[in-house]
């Protein structure tokens, strides 16, 4: 169980280190430029993978203290990097507004993706 709680330690920093928002090869600082980046380039993916484990760490541990989850996903489920960004770029895509908030959002889009996709009940 250490390996796995350091893991999701790591991909949480790196989740949060994420909020300072990426730097992009244009000057398209939106949550849309996120998404076309992540869809392409895997350096992009993994920051979007390091959100979506940061959120799902943060998930667990509310779920261990008997708090509400943020979302909630089958307990069998292991979500990819490319199903993060096919999460954010479907709720974008529903939600145009949500596409053209700064970059340095896009962990918190994700996490409205998120509760959208797995609701709990």
């Amino acid at each position: 169980m250490g390996g796995l709680h350091m893991r999701f330690v790591a991909w949480g920093i790196l989740g949060l280190l994420c909020l300072a928002g990426p730097a992009g090869a244009d000057d398209d600082q939106s949550i849309n430029a996120v998404i076309k980046f992540a869809q392409k380039d895997g350096t992009w993916k993994e920051l979007v993978l390091g959100a979506g484990s940061g959120l799902a760490a943060a998930n667990a541990v509310l779920g261990q203290r008997g708090q509400p989850r943020l979302f909630c996903p089958p307990d069998t489920m292991s979500i990819t990097a490319d199903q993060y960004v096919s999460f954010l770029a479907s709720y974008v895509k529903e939600h145009p507004q949500a596409g053209t908030g700064r970059d340095s959002f896009y962990s918190l889009v994700l996490l409205y993706a998120m509760k959208e996709v797995f609701p709990c009940k």
